[in-house]
C-alpha cells in the first residue's frame, strides 16, 4: 500500500507517515471544533433571541388583552353592568360571563372587595425561596430583631460595574419614591429629552446614590441622574447592573436588606470594584 516503506529506512518513514496523518486529523478536529464553536455561538445567539421575543409576543399579547377588557369594562359600564369600569380587571371570565346574562350584586360586591383589598395584598413581601403555602414576611418582627441601626454599618453584594462613590442615599422601593432623587442640572439641559441623558450626566453634580429592591425599563430615566446603584436582587445581566455599565455609574446587587438597613439620607460609600456599601459619617458642610 505504501511502497516507500520498503527499505532501511521504513520506520522512518513509517514515522513520518503517522506524524503526517496525525497532523492532518489534529487540523480536521481543530476544523471540526472551530465550526462546533461557532455553532454554539449561534444556537446560544437564537437561543437568547428568541427568549427576547417570546417575551416581547407575551408582553405585546398581554397589553392586547388589557386593551381588549378595557374596552369591555366600558361597554358594561355603559350598560349599566358594572359601576366602574376598574372593576373588569377584579372580575374572573366565568363572573364577567355571569354578568353579561344577569346583573348579579353579589359579582359586584365580590369584585369591590376584591379592589379594595388589592394595595394591602400588593405591599406584601415574599422571601426568595418558598416551601408550602407562601406566607409574607412578617416586616415587623423583622426589623424589630434584625435591622437596629449601625453607624459604620457595611453591606457587601456583588460586583457589576466598577467605580467608587460618596453620596447622600436615595431609598426608593417604587418608581413614585424615585422621582424624589435629586440631582443639580445645568439649567440649559433642563428640557432637554431623554436621548440626551448622557450628555445630562457630564453637566450634572454627581446625584444620590439609589438603593431599592431591584429595577426594570421603568427606572432608566433616572439613572442618569444619580451616582450610584445598589440593588438588593440582581446579576450580572440584570437591568440595573447593564444600565449602570452603561452610564459608567458604580454598582452592586445582590445586597438582601439593604432598604431596610439604610435609610433616605445617609451618607455613604459605594466601591463598585469591592461590592462595598458602607455608612458614613455626614459630612460636616
Amino acid at each position: 500500500m505504501y511502497p516507500f516503506l520498503s527499505g532501511t529506512n521504513c520506520i522512518y518513514d513509517l514515522l513520518y507517515l503517522i506524524a503526517t496523518e496525525v497532523s492532518e486529523q489534529e487540523k480536521q478536529l481543530k476544523t471540526a471544533k472551530g465550526h462546533l464553536g461557532q455553532y454554539k455561538y449561534i444556537s446560544l445567539s437564537a437561543y437568547n433571541l428568541s427568549k427576547l421575543r417570546f417575551q416581547s409576543i407575551i408582553i405585546k399579547v398581554f397589553d392586547h388583552w388589557r386593551q381588549g377588557y378595557r374596552r369591555l369594562g366600558k361597554l358594561m359600564v355603559s350598560e349599566g353592568r358594572l359601576p366602574d369600569e376598574e372593576l373588569v380587571f377584579f372580575l374572573t371570565l366565568e363572573e364577567i360571563r355571569d354578568l353579561l346574562d344577569t346583573r348579579s350584586p353579589s359579582i359586584i360586591s365580590r369584585a369591590s372587595y376584591r379592589k379594595k383589598i388589592f394595595p394591602i395584598l400588593d405591599n406584601y413581601k415574599f422571601p426568595e425561596l418558598m416551601k408550602g403555602i407562601p406566607k409574607p414576611i412578617n416586616e415587623e418582627e423583622e426589623s424589630a430583631d434584625t435591622y437596629e441601626f449601625v453607624a459604620d454599618l457595611t453591606m457587601t453584594g456583588i460586583p457589576v460595574s466598577q467605580g467608587v462613590t460618596r453620596g447622600f442615599a436615595r431609598v426608593a422601593t417604587s418608581l413614585e419614591e424615585a422621582a424624589e432623587l435629586k440631582a443639580e442640572i445645568h439649567p440649559v439641559l433642563t428640557n432637554t429629552s431623554f436621548l440626551y441623558s448622557k450628555i445630562i450626566t457630564m453637566f450634572s453634580k454627581p446625584g444620590e446614590i439609589l438603593i431599592t429592591h431591584s429595577t426594570d425599563i421603568g427606572w432608566s430615566p433616572y439613572f442618569p441622574i444619580v451616582s450610584g446603584v445598589v440593588t438588593e436582587l440582581g446579576g450580572l445581566i440584570s437591568h440595573g447592573a447593564v444600565v449602570s455599565r452603561e452610564y459608567g455609574l458604580p454598582c452592586i446587587v445582590g445586597v438582601p436588606g439593604a432598604t431596610k438597613r439604610f435609610s433616605t439620607g445617609d451618607y455613604v460609600l459605594l466601591d463598585g470594584k469591592k461590592g462595598i456599601l458602607q455608612r458614613l459619617p455626614q459630612p460636616e458642610n
